[in-house]
Order: structure tokens, then C-alpha cells, then sequence
């Protein structure tokens, strides 16, 4: 696992038989049974120090340190996690020579630690930020140290990095809710079946997680074909649990099963109420319509200009739309570098909101400030080289299209096509991470005034037919003309055809699963054109969803 054993650097296990080592520790969860003190203390001997760690944490917290084991501690106690602990252990039980010696052992320098991992993030180098926060979890005993480290390993290489981290916060906080299920949706994602079998197999040995494991059961059933069976296993788990996550999945999962039964209004009520239940109460989904509205205010002074905008492209369209599987695509060719939702245009926007709280006139300087802002946000996020070209993708910027036009006046922009009703469909059953823009995907008649709202701006700079600033990339063709609609937008692009693009399944692979799209990212081209909108006519046949109507015909589909 991702960690810093005795000063040498290890770097996270990426192999499939790492995954594997780190599924088979699962079975340290047996021992549960017998109660939280007995579990930790078989925990003691897990094969790497922070689990071991974990394990010495837990068992000071609970007391439960045995007499004989004093030395054990004293020897984990450089650790500071450990020492921390085992000096009120100490001296709760009277034990004042072991509570001397204790204090007396140095630990690690956690403000060091601190500053190393401040300086890791602003470089974005996320393998050593695992790597420090596992340290850091040993130096101090937060578990939130455990749940930064299995993203950041995710992120430096994929999910066959992040695995053994989400296994190691499983097995040093088995009651936190989330262990289980973070572990196993992160390999239904990466289209791992068999280790998702292999992890219920585990939990259901030890006598553990069953809801979690009758669930993901479920999930394995309804890829099989067999949807009955899968609501049968749904039909065992409560949705009364005090994990929100789970439940919506749980709701998900239902849905999906009812709808390949062809029961689609039961399908439609399962989905409903995933997105009750997935609500964020705390977002505000009308704060992205202030922030559109505030963008489209300002008024530039003077010709906008800038050389940089040459080299650099943006993908927008609408989530859904296909803008994933394009991007992955486009992110193999080897002259091509793709930034997935950064917070480039977020970071030029504040910097505007900054310095023009009122005014709303932006002066050229300014402007030129904010581009480089932008243009800063991208170099810090680049690995590749300077010289390739840059694409830029956040599919929901296409709502800024007269703000973008104004700031960034040569921007080339690269448009995902779908049929409006197959895109609204499919964005209110995700799952999606809450933030303004997304929570406006929990109800159909959200869904559709925030479409209608991104496309009637959009529609208000650029055409649809021509427009030399934008290649307009329909997802069909996408799916069933691969290669001549990907030379296409490479020709667009300016840059020539690269086999790279067509190993965009195992580049994908590697990644780190931004969206929910990515787990049919993985599983290529072979899953054909996804469309639901004809089992769903009862839901666009309404006065809320009228507006639709236009969409459809301004891109020319058949209703």
C-alpha cells in the first residue's frame, strides 16, 4: 500500500495482484464477531504498520490494551498517533514508568509532515499526497487522513491504486458506514465483477455488512440479466438506514433493475425518490442561475485579445451528452492533452467577482488578469508538455456562451450532441456530486428548465450549421462512426489521426473516475447508443416538458 516505511518511498500497488492481496486482508473482519476489542487486537497482526497502528489506536481509545502488551505500545509509540494515546493510557491506570517512558520517545515532526503535504497539493502530485497522508494519519489518528488518501491515490493511478487504501480505512474503522460501500462502488465503477464478488464473499464469511453485500449482490445480478432476482436481494435491505449514500444506491440499483422489466413508472418512482433522498438541503440549486446571470452582466472594455486562446479548446455540450467518452478518446492521442472539469473558469470568474463587485465593467487589464488566471489553472494542472494542444471540457460552460464569448473572444469550442429527452432522462437518474449546478438534476422539470436555459444561451452566440468556431460532435455518430467522426474533430483540432485514440478504453482505465459516466467509458463502444426516451414518453408529454419540443427539432430529431 501507498506508504513511507522506514524513510523509503513505496509507490502505490497498481498491479491486479496487489488488488488482490489487499481484498484477501478482508479477512481480518472474522474476528468481529467475537467484539470491537478482539477484532483489533487480531488486527495487530496485519502485515503493514498503519493498519498496525490502527489497530493500537483503537485498542487505547477502548481501554483495551493488555498488561503484557505495554511494551508492544512503547514500541509503536514514534508513531504519534500511538504515543498520543498511550500516554493518558499510562497514566489512567497508574502505569507512570511506562507514561515516562512514553513521553520520552520522539515522534514524527507532524508540522513537517504538514508542509510537505501543503506543498504535494499545490503541485498536485497525488501519489506523494497518499503517501503523506498515511503518514499523517499515523502521526495524529484522524481517520479523514485515510478517506484523503484513498481519493488521492485514485487519482494518481486509478482504481487499481485507490483499492488498497479504501481496504485499509475499511479494516481501521469497520463501523464507519461508508468503509464497505466506498470499496465496492469504486469496483462495480471500474467494472470489476469478480471482485466485487469476491469483497461480498469476504463480508459475508465474517458475518458483516449484509446490507451492503445483498445490495452490490443485487448489482451483479442485474449485469447477469437476471432483474428479478436482483429486487428479490433489494427487497432485503431497508431503506430506513442511517447512510443516505447507501439508500440512494440502494434506490438506483431498483430502478435500474424495474427498467430493464419494462416497469418504467415504477422505474420513474424508484428514481424520484433516489433523488429525495440523495438531496442536499444545504445547496442551493438557483445559486448557479445567480452565478450564470452575474457572468453575462459585465461588459468588456476594449478588444479582447489573447495569443494563448490559439492553443487551447473547450468541450461543452450538456452532462450526458457524450462528453466523457469523447474526452477519454481525445485524452489518448499523444498531441493532445484534456482537463476534466478543473477549476480554471471558476478560478477566472472569482477573480473578476473579486475586483468588480459592483461595477460590472471589466477594463482590459482585468481581463487580462482573469485570462490568466484561467490559463494558470490549466499549466498547473498539465503532465504533458507545452506544446500539445489543450482541451478544456465542462459541458455545462456552454451556459456562459456570451460571458465566454466576451473574455475568451477566439475560443474554439468542441459541442456534444444528444436527443434533448435522452439527455434530461439520463442526467435526473444520476447519482451526481452535490453542487448548484448538479442538484438541478433531482426533478425532471429542473432538469429540463436548466437545458433550455444552457441551450437558449448558447444558441444566442453560435450557430448550429455555420459556425467556424465550433465542431458540433452528434453522440450517435460518436457510438456507431467512431473513426470518421473522431478524424473529424482531430481535423477540427488541427491535429492528425493517432491509433493512441483507440486504446481509450484502457487509458480510461486508468483514471480517476470523475463522473458517473466512467464506468461505461470502460466498457467502450460496445455497449452501442444508449437511448430510454421512447420507454419515458409519458414523462415528455407534459406542460413542464414542453419546451423540449424546440430542442428536438433545432437538432434535428425525430420525436
Amino acid at each position: 500500500m501507498s506508504a513511507r516505511h522506514n524513510g523509503e518511498r513505496v509507490a502505490p500497488p497498481q498491479s491486479d495482484d496487489a488488488v488482490a492481496l489487499a481484498i484477501n486482508e478482508l479477512g481480518f473482519l472474522r474476528s468481529l464477531s467475537k467484539g470491537v476489542p478482539a477484532y483489533y487486537q487480531g488486527l495487530l497482526n496485519a502485515s503493514e504498520e498503519p493498519l498496525r497502528v490502527a489497530a493500537l489506536v483503537a485498542l487505547l481509545d477502548l481501554k483495551a490494551i493488555w498488561s503484557a502488551q505495554a511494551e508492544l505500545v512503547l514500541a509503536n509509540a514514534h508513531r504519534g498517533a500511538v504515543k498520543r494515546r498511550a500516554f493518558p493510557f499510562f497514566l489512567s491506570v497508574y502505569a507512570y514508568n511506562f507514561a515516562e517512558r512514553a513521553a520520552a520517545i520522539e515522534s514524527e515532526d507532524v508540522d513537517a509532515l504538514m508542509t510537505e503535504r501543503m506543498r504535494s497539493e499545490l503541485s498536485l502530485d497525488y501519489e506523494r499526497m497518499a503517501e503523506l497522508d498515511i503518514e499523517l494519519y499515523m502521526a495524529h489518528g484522524a481517520p479523514e487522513y485515510l478517506w484523503s488518501a484513498e481519493s488521492n491515490a485514485e487519482r494518481a493511478g486509478g482504481w487499481r491504486a485507490s483499492v488498497p487504501h479504501f481496504v485499509r480505512s475499511l479494516l481501521a474503522r469497520p463501523m464507519d458506514s461508508n468503509g464497505p460501500f466506498h470499496l465496492l462502488i469504486a469496483l462495480q465503477s471500474a467494472n470489476q465483477s469478480q471482485l466485487v464478488n469476491d469483497v461480498c464473499a469476504a463480508f459475508e464469511t465474517a458475518g458483516v455488512f449484509k446490507s451492503e453485500s445483498r445490495i452490490f449482490r443485487a448489482t451483479l445480478a442485474a449485469e447477469a440479466g437476471d432483474h428479478k432476482s436482483a429486487l428479490k436481494l433489494l427487497d432485503q435491505v431497508p431503506l430506513s438506514s442511517p447512510n443516505a449514500v447507501l439508500n440512494a444506491f440502494n434506490l438506483e440499483v431498483r430502478a435500474k433493475s424495474l427498467d430493464a422489466l419494462a416497469s418504467f413508472h415504477d422505474s420513474y418512482a424508484a428514481y424520484q425518490r433516489m433523488n429525495r433522498t440523495n438531496r442536499d438541503a444545504s445547496v442551493d440549486p438557483k445559486a448557479y442561475y445567480r452565478a450564470l446571470d452575474r457572468h453575462v452582466a459585465y461588459t468588456f472594455e476594449g478588444e479582447q485579445t489573447d495569443a494563448r486562446i490559439a492553443s487551447h479548446l473547450m468541450m461543452v455540450g450538456f452532462p450526458r451528452s457524450g462528453t466523457t467518452l469523447l474526452e477519454n478518446a481525445l485524452a489518448a492521442h499523444p498531441k493532445i492533452e484534456t482537463f476534466e472539469e478543473t477549476p480554471a473558469q471558476s478560478r477566472m470568474s472569482r477573480w473578476l467577482e473579486r475586483f468588480t463587485p459592483n461595477a460590472r465593467v471589466v477594463s482590459s487589464d482585468l481581463a487580462s488578469e482573469a485570462r490568466d488566471q484561467y490559463f494558470d489553472e490549466l499549466a498547473r494542472q498539465s503532465k504533458k508538455s507545452a506544446d500539445v494542444i489543450k482541451i478544456d471540457k465542462m459541458p455545462l460552460a456552454s451556459g456562459d456562451a456570451g460571458y465566454l464569448r466576451k473574455i475568451l473572444p477566439s475560443m474554439k469550442y468542441i459541442f456534444s450532441i444528444r436527443h434533448p429527452n435522452d439527455v434530461v432522462l439520463s442526467c435526473f437518474r444520476q447519482n451526481f456530486v452535490h453542487n448548484p449546478a448538479m442538484e438541478n438534476f433531482r426533478t425532471i422539470a429542473d432538469a429540463v428548465a436548466l437545458y433550455d436555459r444552457t441551450m437558449a444561451e448558447w444558441f444566442s452566440v453560435h450557430s448550429l450549421n455555420d459556425d467556424p468556431s465550433v465542431c458540433y460532435v452528434r453522440y450517435e455518430d460518436l457510438v456507431q462512426d467512431f473513426r470518421p467522426t473522431l478524424e473529424r474533430v482531430l481535423d477540427f483540432i488541427g491535429v492528425g489521426w493517432d491509433d493512441a485514440v483507440l486504446n481509450f478504453v484502457e487509458a480510461a482505465d486508468k483514471r480517476f473516475a470523475k463522473t458517473p459516466s466512467y464506468k461505461k467509458v470502460r466498457s467502450g463502444l460496445s455497449i452501442g447508443v444508449q437511448s430510454s426516451r421512447e420507454n419515458y414518453k409519458f414523462l415528455f408529454e407534459t406542460k413542464e416538458t414542453a419546451v423540449l419540443k424546440k430542442w428536438v427539432k433545432h437538432f434535428g430529431y425525430d420525436e
